[in-house]
């Protein structure tokens, strides 16, 4: 092995992972917005069974999960299968569920974003600073060491993470989610 071709695999190494961060990333977010703003489409659709109990607008929609789980409590008897508006209470119970399941899954995307994200630049920016050194690995022939931990660990690992990330984006909806009521 030459200088030449450590120099070769440091450099391609921050390349290729650069270029798999920014299309991760770029479809992470676009995950991220396309999920805040259905979040957003079914708090709003809520408006029309929300005036129905006399319950403003909230700040957001976690705020609309908390106020109406709070009504609830203190109103037992809107849940009552009897009562005339109990088709209004399902609909707000359905849209709270879908809200609260779209917040979940953004909260799965984040940590497992910033984790793909943390090794890949560890990888990248450690990968550009052994580069100057690599006339040194060879001669004290310390590649043997360097670079099959970051072929054969950090990269797999690397990898894997980013794996995570990618399954987590492209979870299908549930099947049984009802559509949005107009």
């Amino acid at each position: 092995m030459t200088p030449v071709d450590l120099y070769w695999l440091f450099s391609t190494i921050p390349q290729t992972l650069g270029a798999i961060v920014g299309v991760v990333g770029m479809l992470t977010v676009f995950d991220l917005q396309n999920i805040s703003n259905t979040i957003r489409d079914h708090y709003h659709s809520s408006a029309q069974y929300r005036k129905y109990f006399n319950l403003r607008f909230t700040k957001n929609a976690m705020d609309f999960i908390e106020v109406w789980e709070k009504y609830k409590k203190d109103n037992p008897k809107i849940v009552d299968k009897n009562q005339h508006h109990y088709d209004h209470v399902k609909e707000l119970d359905s849209i709270k569920d879908a809200i609260e399941e779209l917040l979940e899954q953004r909260a799965n995307i984040k940590p497992k974003f910033i984790d793909s994200l943390i090794v890949n630049l560890i990888i990248i920016f450690g990968s550009i600073a052994i580069i100057p050194f690599s006339k040194i690995m060879i001669e004290t022939k310390i590649y043997y060491v360097v670079a099959p931990v970051v072929l054969f660990v950090y990269l797999p690992y690397s990898f894997y993470l980013t794996y995570l990330l990618c399954a987590e984006l492209i979870k299908d909806p549930p099947k049984d989610q009802k559509p949005l009521p107009t």
